[in-house]
């Protein structure tokens, strides 16, 4: 399997896409247009979230907009816990 990942910026240089495209092998007994299981982890080091609110990643395939997958979180602001000298 193969991976090429590009990242859809906006013009104020913010991402909010990110695309990628896989060749997945036929395993032996798996008929062509059969459903196969592709695990997928992506790591999103540094991705800073502005502001408190609900967000969601959209997953898809094939730019299908009805079979997409949404997860669904929602941010929340948290103070630092401050040390105080005793």
């Amino acid at each position: 399997m193969g991976a090429a990942l590009q990242g859809a910026e906006t013009p104020d240089g913010q991402l909010n896409e990110i695309r990628a495209q896989f060749a997945v092998g036929r395993p032996v007994g798996i008929e062509a247009g059969d459903e196969q299981i592709l695990p997928l982890a992506l790591n999103l080091d540094g991705i800073l979230f502005e502001r408190a609110g609900v967000y969601v990643f959209v997953i898809g395939i094939d730019a299908e907009e009805e079979r997409a997958k949404r997860l669904r979180f929602k941010i929340n602001l948290t103070s630092q816990p401050r040390l105080v000298a005793g």
